[in-house]
């Protein structure tokens, strides 16, 4: 696919189509991208999601600090309840997606609710560093303005009337050159938001500069947002933020989980 979301979309109905006939696609209803895909498609597909529409879908969620437990429904009938180590609504829409393929491959739903309550997560998916001082340090890999909006939405429930401090290493130059809006409008449930230099990855001409995002982001209206240069001069910086009670979330899937470590281990050497 090549130019905008529309050929992205054209793309993932031909690739949808090219299923075999006895094959099923599972798509997430919550998201009006995939719907199109799902109505345009010729094969077979099955759709989850928190909308009662969808064929499989979660109700009566429950966050209980970092576990979250909730009712699955295969269009009116109640499959039964789950309960997950993880915490957010993104991954009870993971958690439904793997219902559903257990289901069409046949695996008993108990099955399905035993494997996912003993899944107790991946590495930089809301990993918590730890705690020193009254502060916790959380890690996530969330790099684009969907998973940053789901991690600080997960953060505001899961610590809620805590102060959220943000520090984001933004990821590609394109990435943030074609989203740069979209990134902006993604913070704002962090009370304390620090950039640093966006990680280049395999790219090597800049069309973008972090600058450009922290004027973007004061556009729409942060109340702190700052720019604290390259990730090994962000850690003093944070330090001087950071009061009891707060926690630190860093985001980004380049450098950016060793600031989290090294955090913690300045706050424990001064403890």
């Amino acid at each position: 696919w090549q130019g905008d979301v529309g050929h992205l979309q054209d793309a993932c109905v031909q690739f949808a189509d090219a299923l075999p006939f006895y094959g099923t696609l599972v798509g997430c209803w919550d998201c009006p991208l995939v719907q199109g895909v799902l109505h345009r498609t010729k094969s077979r597909w099955l759709s989850y999601g928190l909308d009662s529409q969808a064929h499989y879908s979660a109700r009566e969620i429950q966050q209980e600090g970092l576990h979250t437990s909730f009712e699955v429904c295969k269009g009116q009938r109640s499959l039964g309840h789950v309960r997950l180590q993880l915490a957010g609504e993104h991954n009870v829409r993971n958690a439904l997606a793997s219902i559903v393929v257990g289901d069409v491959l046949q695996i008993p739903f108990d099955r399905s609710c035993q494997a996912l309550a003993e899944f107790a997560g991946i590495a930089r998916r809301f990993s918590v560093v730890g705690q020193a001082s009254g502060i916790t340090i959380v890690d996530d890999y969330g790099h684009h303005p969907t998973a940053i909006r789901a991690v600080l939405q997960t953060a505001s429930q899961v610590f809620c009337g805590k102060r959220l401090v943000v520090l984001f290493q933004p990821h590609r130059y394109s990435r943030t050159q074609a989203l740069l809006q979209e990134f902006a409008t993604c913070f704002q449930r962090a009370d304390v938001l620090m950039l640093t230099d966006i990680y280049a990855a395999s790219e090597s001409k800049a069309t973008v500069h972090t600058r450009d995002l922290l004027h973007a982001v004061n556009e729409q209206g942060h109340p702190q947002a700052s720019y604290v240069g390259d990730v090994s001069a962000a850690v003093p910086q944070i330090l001087q933020v950071l009061q009891p009670g707060d926690v630190l979330l860093t985001l980004g899937a380049g450098s950016i989980a060793c600031c989290g470590k090294q955090v913690l281990q300045q706050l424990q050497d001064q403890s």
